[in-house]
């Protein structure tokens, strides 16, 4: 899959992920050394629950806004972040981070509306650690990888560069959109 500067999910929720653990998210398939029943999918009952069906846990996100939800998802013990609702989210680079513009409906450019949340200022959220300094944000009912181009999101893999640290999540929500501003600690 291509690598881009814009995704969107087909239908659930968005998996912010640090690189590092991309390859540990598994989507709808099963957990990694859960045997699932002859003739098992996602969707049909069993005693486990797959990656996708933790993220699409509405009890999970507590932070919910106008145009969709964020919450932090653990994954290989550390924190992933789980975007909710199927809005086109877009990176834009900032110098100390940058943000994802989750925007439904709003047609400013996502640097403009950047502008506009910081106006605004954000609400925080919490930390995410990124150790090799990229986050990928796709579709979380595909499984992730090391290499963003292994992943077969539909709507492809925004592979985010903001540097190794730890970032500060903060939450903005000035008209038509939703801004996730990631600023190192």
């Amino acid at each position: 899959m291509p690598i881009r500067t814009q995704t969107a999910s087909g239908g659930g929720p968005l998996i912010a992920i640090p690189a590092e653990l991309a390859a540990l998210w598994r989507g709808t398939l099963a957990p990694e050394g859960v045997k699932p029943p002859p003739g098992w999918s996602w969707g049909k009952a069993c005693d486990f629950l797959c990656d996708y069906d933790r993220i699409c846990d509405w009890a999970l996100f507590s932070e919910r806004t106008e145009y969709g939800a964020i919450a932090f998802i653990a994954v290989g013990g550390r924190q992933a972040l789980a975007l909710d609702a199927e809005i086109g989210t877009a990176w834009v680079a900032l110098p100390d981070g940058g943000a994802l513009v989750r925007n439904p409906v709003d047609e400013r450019p996502p640097e403009e509306l950047v502008r506009a949340a910081q106006a605004s200022g954000f609400r925080p959220q919490g930390e995410l650690e990124l150790v090799e300094g990229r986050l990928f944000v796709f579709d979380s009912a595909f499984a992730g990888a090391a290499d963003p181009e292994a992943i077969t999101a539909h709507d492809g893999v925004v592979v985010a560069q903001p540097g190794p640290g730890r970032y500060q999540v903060g939450l903005a929500s000035p008209g038509g959109c939703d801004v996730i501003r990631f600023t190192r600690l």
